[in-house]
């Protein structure tokens, strides 16, 4: 124990010799140097299951214990041991201490973050995110090991080469679909959005002045980001049962709409006689957040406004509190977290990739 242990010590010290040797400490540098490849010698047998045929954990202990002997005889049994004790410690910490590494850098790789419980706390995310949180019920030990698994069984995901129209939800409409330059673009995308995320109004936004709804034809599944508080998001769930009630309802005065993107339009880009964008009013982030009651008034004269009537109105209300309804937002998170695996929400799937975070148009 000892041997491995003074081998990890003098490998973190060895790493700042050329530094000593710079700064005029060639003699420390060099017995540093001397002690490192004794330990290197004994760790490489230790690591093969051979004994050490040098007395390299004799001189360690022999070096702490020197004065000790002289002074105080009766402490150096339990010093020994103590030493053997903190040996023996050094060695779980370090082989935890690779493990988490890898375990980060594994995680990195397959969600995009390097925190599994909580993805917003890595500062190695590459892309703004509303992310999805694990749940920390069993505690961060069990957690550590639960995340192991969650990365192994989602890593295929991310070799995975993806067809959007597979995912397509029923009675879906892209954006733009009637009358936009979309209807020329056989290309099919899907945008996963979370109604009261800040960073799907965004992705939406830049996706617009970018061109991306009429390069592709872009299909919406809302995903309603929850913690172990309840909803990310005030209002999130409502809103996304109306986008999954309102589906393939057109006016009756006769317009032709894509109904669930005309909500999230006048959600993410409109504005109320303050300027302040009818998302932020709705979600609480920098507001008061409107009552539920308030939100469906406000939807209620949108809706009007786009020509549907009041019966219809009526019914996509009463369908939005449906069990049916709740099957299909239920479907859409089980995909989401099942089948595409992310962290991130926005996410998009086209081009046969899963895209997480915030879009970015290719420069």
């Amino acid at each position: 124990m000892i041997c491995i242990a003074a081998f990890i010590i003098l490998l973190l010290i060895w790493l700042f010799t050329p530094a000593m040797k710079i700064f005029g400490f060639k003699k420390q540098a060099e017995n540093i140097n001397k002690m490192f490849k004794k330990s290197l010698h004994c760790f490489s047998r230790r690591a093969t299951f051979r004994a050490c045929d040098s007395n390299f954990a004799d001189e360690i202990k022999h070096s702490i214990l020197r004065k000790l002997i002289v002074k105080h005889k009766k402490w150096v049994k339990p010093v020994s041991w103590a030493i053997e004790a903190v040996s023996f410690l050094i060695i779980v910490i370090s082989i935890w201490s690779l493990l988490t590494v890898v375990k980060s850098g594994l995680a990195l790789y397959t969600f995009g973050t390097c925190d599994v419980q909580q993805p917003d706390a890595c500062a190695l995310s590459g892309s703004e995110a509303c992310t999805i949180d694990g749940s920390n019920g069993n505690g961060p030990i069990v957690s550590w090991f639960t995340d192991w698994g969650e990365i192994f069984l989602a890593m295929p995901s991310r070799w995975t080469t993806w067809n959007a129209e597979e995912l397509v939800v029923e009675n879906s409409s892209y954006y733009g679909e009637f009358g936009g330059k979309s209807e020329n673009s056989n290309a099919v995308a899907v945008d996963i959005f979370d109604p009261g995320c800040i960073i799907c109004r965004r992705s939406f936004v830049a996706q617009k002045e970018s061109g991306f709804f009429e390069k592709y034809r872009a299909h919406l599944i809302p995903y309603v980001i929850t913690s172990e508080e309840g909803d990310k998001f005030e209002n999130s769930k409502l809103l996304a049962q109306y986008f999954e009630a309102i589906r393939g309802i057109q006016p009756e005065n006769g317009n032709k709409i894509s109904p669930e993107w005309y909500l999230v339009e006048k959600i993410f880009t409109g504005k109320d006689s303050s300027g302040v964008v009818w998302q932020e009013n709705f979600n609480g982030v920098s507001l008061k957040a409107f009552s539920a009651e308030k939100v469906e008034k406000k939807i209620a004269e949108w809706l009007k406004e786009a020509g549907y009537s009041e019966v219809q109105i009526k019914k996509i209300a009463e369908k939005s509190r449906s069990e049916e309804v709740s099957k299909k937002l239920e479907a859409n998170k089980k995909l989401v977290d099942d089948q595409i695996k992310t962290k991130k929400i926005p996410t998009m799937i086209f081009d046969g990739k899963r895209h997480e975070g915030q879009f970015k148009a290719e420069k």
